[in-house]
């Protein structure tokens, strides 16, 4: 008896089944997108893995030659890894009020020969020059709140901030000494509140002089010359235009969040040898629906005018998702958790 009432639960034991992967298919097949990538061959070669023993850190910049790391756990230790030789080092920095570096926001930049630690929510900003290891507050006026902090030259450096007159994010050019203020509006476009919809990536090419700000959550982005005059605004590959997500308001109005969260379409930036790389968050119609589970892809486009040229895959390592990654002439430095990852870069020549 019990053996005929197994038998007869077979059909709908293969009918869940099949049901499963339609319903895998499907949704494997709606996770890609109407856009295709294109990939060179043998782009990364000669893999070679360093034992950070810790994931707290990522990358802060570099020099001709020296990639520099950056710990969110301990902001005042900077560390150089040298990939010619796959050496690491280790110093710490000074501060004449070492009790501000309690605050767990400080982040470490380097734009050779320069330094800096910053810290937004408190406006905060200290720099120094290689090899001087000790910081001073350079700004003798007080700076806006800032989100992101980028340096452009030992006379200026550009922030990302809230105008709470305009209600949106802006992005703003400030020279040392004397100290100047330079505003730009319109390079960020708003969609739906200001923050949220216009939150992204910066960054500046000191050998084109040129600044680029990517969005997250649309295919766009913005460069312009080291004084934020608009050179083009350029698209990525897929087709997201619009933000798709919804903002929700409390506290009268002083208080936004995200009521609807949308997947970041853009992850990273980097610039580099002309180009510009952004880690995608998207899959191409061409790609294997779960192939994010195991690299992390990145789109290249020409600085100059924005056309996608080609895309490449990073691979993940030891389980461990790729969290930060850089370019150093021909060498392509990644982070999978508490490894540092070395590549050997081939890349393709311009077209």
């Amino acid at each position: 008896m019990l053996s005929r009432r197994i038998k007869s639960l077979f059909p709908f034991f293969f009918i869940s089944i099949g049901l499963i992967l339609i319903l895998y298919y499907w949704s494997a097949k709606t996770n890609k997108n109407e856009f295709r990538r294109l990939f060179p061959s043998h782009v990364l070669l000669d893999e070679k893995v360093t034992d950070l023993a810790y994931n707290s850190y990522y990358i802060a910049g570099k020099t001709k030659k020296t990639i520099y790391l950056g710990n969110y756990v301990t902001p005042d230790y900077i560390t150089e890894f040298l990939p010619s030789a796959a050496l690491l080092k280790h110093f710490r920095v000074h501060l004449n009020s070492p009790e501000k570096l309690k605050s767990a926001g400080f982040i470490l930049s380097v734009d050779s020969p320069m330094y800096f630690l910053t810290e937004g929510n408190e406006a905060l900003l200290f720099r120094s020059e290689f090899p001087d290891l000790q910081l001073e507050s350079s700004i003798g006026h007080s700076l806006p709140h800032f989100s992101l902090f980028c340096p452009i030259s030992s006379t200026s450096f550009l922030l990302r901030s809230y105008n709470p007159q305009k209600a949106t994010t802006t992005i703003s050019k400030i020279y040392y000494s004397p100290y100047k203020k330079i505003e730009i509006l319109n390079i960020l476009q708003k969609q739906v509140d200001g923050i949220f919809c216009t939150d992204g990536m910066m960054g500046y090419d000191p050998v084109s002089h040129k600044f680029v700000y990517i969005y997250y959550y649309r295919n766009q982005f913005t460069v312009t010359d080291s004084d934020l005059h608009i050179i083009y605004r350029g698209t990525t590959i897929d087709s997201n235009s619009t933000v798709k997500f919804t903002v929700s308001s409390f506290d009268q109005h002083k208080t936004t969040i995200i009521s609807s969260p949308q997947r970041p379409i853009n992850k990273r930036l980097v610039l580099d040898h002309g180009n510009i790389l952004v880690q995608s968050g998207l899959v191409a119609k061409n790609e294997n629906a779960g192939i994010l589970n195991r690299y992390a892809v990145v789109d290249v486009y020409a600085m100059n005018d924005g056309h996608y040229r080609f895309s490449f895959y990073i691979p993940n390592y030891n389980g461990e998702q790729v969290r930060d990654f850089s370019i150093l002439n021909d060498d392509l430095i990644s982070l999978c958790g508490h490894f540092l990852i070395h590549y050997h870069l081939n890349m393709p020549d311009p077209n």
